[in-house]
């Protein structure tokens, strides 16, 4: 496959910019929740919103650190896009095309990730701090359709040009 360099492009650099302040915010959310919180906290809810667990208020650190994680993977993934799989073969014709839409797509999914991380960490602080629950399959379905929605929209953009190009 072609090794070309991609430049990112305005809405590439946007993305990027908000997962790094998403990721931000999730960190230093985080440690204030750590301060206020007393040293036991609730730490699992069943599907009723009730209690069912409770730990050790270090567990708060945990999703920030898969957040970082997912964070700096998806920043490497993103710069070797001739490395990524593709629906269809890539030639020195299309490559910059596939290269581009590969990353981007890849851009949305680790800011719309890191964003789900930073609404889990509100959450968390509005539960441990205020006692406010949120509960049921209606939380889950909002995320769900957080993350995947865009994809979706993305992958079938990006088929319909594939189409168009035949």
């Amino acid at each position: 496959r072609p090794n070309i360099k991609i430049h990112p492009e305005t809405a590439d650099k946007f993305m990027d910019l908000v997962s790094l302040i998403n990721l931000l915010l999730t960190i230093f959310l985080t440690f204030w929740i750590y301060i206020v919180s007393p040293e036991i906290i609730p730490a699992h809810y069943n599907v009723h919103g009730e209690i069912n667990g409770y730990a050790g208020k270090s567990v708060l650190f945990i999703m920030p650190v898969i957040a970082i994680f997912l964070f700096a993977i998806l920043k490497v993934v993103i710069k070797h896009p001739n490395l990524h799989n593709y629906i269809q073969v890539v030639t020195e014709e299309n490559a910059a095309d596939l290269y581009k839409g590969s990353s981007r797509m890849l851009r949305i999914l680790n800011m719309l990730l890191i964003t789900v991380f930073l609404f889990l960490q509100i959450q968390t602080s509005l539960e441990i701090k205020y006692s406010l629950h949120f509960s049921g399959w209606g939380w889950s379905l909002g995320i769900f359709l957080f993350v995947n929605v865009p994809l979706l929209i993305f992958i079938i953009k990006q088929l319909r040009k594939k189409n168009q190009l035949k």
